[in-house]
């Protein structure tokens, strides 16, 4: 079933859930070409490496993350999620987070479980994971951005929708580990 705002019979996922993605707007690093230090080794291997640790570092972060969330500890899933992030030091933000949590909870029924979907990288020093959740009734999904700065891995962007229907149109989301499909 698809929630459209004209379907009076479905819960409508409130406005804020619409909107609730934080975004951090203070990269820890300039831009390329923007004051972009020169002592620093060109992009290559390491990079590489950190990016691929920094991907198992916030896979563990969600998981936790999710875990907490399935288990009803909202204030401990954000506090683990957003370790390291500027966000973390904004209380006031995180319990926003906490408060529009329940606010889904209570709209869509409990998280019972979850599953990742997809996971995106623009250039070495971003990732975008996609989660759907699933509650008795209803899939949710998950978006986090990930940036890597200064100060290691952190989480720059967070969204949670029930506008997952466009993601059967798109030809690259598979479940991690399915078999390569042709052409792949």
């Amino acid at each position: 079933m698809r929630l459209r705002p004209t379907d009076r019979n479905s819960p409508q996922l409130p406005a804020f859930v619409g909107a609730l993605s934080i975004g951090l707007l203070v990269f820890a690093e300039p831009c390329p070409g923007q004051g972009e230090r020169t002592d620093r080794p060109p992009l290559g291997i390491g990079r590489v490496a950190k990016t691929l640790d920094g991907e198992r570092e916030i896979r563990g972060r969600i998981d936790s993350f999710f875990g907490e969330i399935i288990a009803g500890n909202s204030a401990a899933a954000f506090a683990g999620l957003m370790k390291g992030s500027p966000l973390s030091s904004k209380q006031e933000a995180i319990d926003k987070l906490v408060q529009d949590t329940a606010q889904i909870v209570e709209t869509y029924g409990a998280i019972r479980s979850y599953e990742p979907l997809r996971i995106s990288r623009l250039g070495s020093r971003m990732i975008r994971f996609t989660y759907l959740s699933y509650s008795d009734d209803y899939p949710l999904k998950w978006e986090i951005y990930c940036f890597l700065g200064k100060s290691g891995w952190q989480i720059l962007d967070f969204g949670v929708n029930n506008d997952f229907t466009e993601l059967f149109d798109d030809p690259g989301v598979r479940r991690p580990g399915a078999a390569p499909r042709k052409g792949d």
